[in-house]
């Protein structure tokens, strides 16, 4: 066997081992391709449905959101209705009068009236009204130096009475009057305060204060000065 004949056989030899391998490796690219794109598809449909499952649950968050939005509307409505139900207008008016001894006389009419849809119930210690006399300095400081309460006195011949509880029918409206004296002139910070019944307080979820407030500025008032006529004797001669 000559030289070119052993080289065809080697070659034939080389061809007929790699035509195997070639199609091992054919088919290891072709399974490593399938389970690459099994693994593919696989995590494309898990990131689908996550997306999905992502976006389901928002959702179900902003429902829940907008349902809980709504129901705190409806319980601040709930409240304010409440509220009106069980509500009173109190307006304080002060008159200011000045008395022989230099000093000044305060009388204070509170008016208040029962604008709810209930009857109203109000209770206080001693008084309701405290009148405060008023330091005031740099445009908006103020001080507290004295306090005055006066009280809703009740006509009884043998003692001292006043009373401690007022209690409002529905569009019932009351006066009750003060009187205190005032030492000097200045500024007297006014404030009415009554609580209302425990029922009432739990409605309105509150402390249950009915309170108002007035500031006032007592001075001595200038009397009226008369302005001389001056006649013009002359034209009243033409005449």
């Amino acid at each position: 066997m000559n030289s070119s004949e052993n080289q065809q056989s080697i070659f034939a030899k080389l061809l007929d081992k790699a035509e195997p391998i070639h199609y091992l490796v054919l088919s290891l690219a072709i399974l490593i391709g399938g389970v690459w794109a099994a693994y593919t598809f696989i995590s494309t449909s898990e990131i689908e449905m996550a997306q999905k499952e992502l976006a389901r649950i928002q959702q179900d968050q902003i429902q829940v959101e907008k349902q809980l939005e709504e129901k705190t509307i409806k319980l601040e409505q709930l409240k304010e209705r409440i509220k009106g139900a069980n509500s009173s207008n109190i307006q304080i008016n002060g008159q200011v009068t000045e008395l022989p001894n230099d000093k000044f006389g305060l009388i204070i009419n509170v008016l208040v009236q029962n604008t709810g849809e209930n009857n109203v119930a109000m209770s206080w210690t001693n008084s309701p009204l405290k009148v405060f006399r008023m330091d005031y300095k740099d445009g908006d400081k103020v001080a507290f130096r004295d306090v005055y309460t006066p009280k809703i006195w009740a006509p009884s011949p043998n003692k001292k009475k006043f009373y401690e509880k007022l209690h409002l029918f529905v569009g019932v409206r009351k006066e009750l009057s003060f009187f205190v004296e005032l030492p000097k002139e200045g500024l007297y910070y006014i404030t009415f305060k009554a609580e209302t019944d425990e029922t009432t307080a739990e409605k309105v979820d509150d402390a249950g204060h009915w309170f108002t407030s007035k500031y006032i500025y007592v001075e001595k008032t200038e009397p009226e000065k008369i302005q001389p006529i001056v006649v013009d004797m002359g034209d009243l001669l033409m005449k």
